[in-house]
């Protein structure tokens, strides 16, 4: 699941990874139709490729409304890399894990 927001409190749609394109609890509801965007791969995990598609769909979105906004993510391998016209795309220097291992050894040896 992806999940973003503004700081005044704007929420958008969110993204969620399934393992199935038609899961059969929803077997009459057509995944198109949910108030989410979903998507699916075999293992529910984030990738590039959904990444990317989620992005692009945001940007587009960005770009109906004339607006311009800054992206915070972490520098995870499916966080792709990209220009996009509306959104820009501020990546940190570690994964939250990281930064948590290292501040836990720093401060250990104090």
């Amino acid at each position: 699941m992806a999940l973003a927001a503004s700081l005044s409190g704007e929420k958008l749609q969110p993204l969620v990874i399934g393992k199935s394109a038609n899961p059969r609890c929803f077997k009459k509801i057509k995944t198109e139709n949910f108030p989410v965007m979903y998507r699916n791969n075999p293992k529910a995990w984030m990738t590039g490729e959904i990444m990317t598609q989620w992005l692009r769909k945001l940007d587009k979105d960005m770009r109906k409304q004339v607006r311009k906004i800054l992206l915070f993510l972490d520098n995870a391998p499916s966080h792709p890399h990209m220009e996009l016209s509306n959104v820009l795309l501020c990546f940190s220097p570690q994964t939250p894990h990281q930064w948590h291992s290292q501040w836990i050894k720093e401060s250990s040896s104090v």
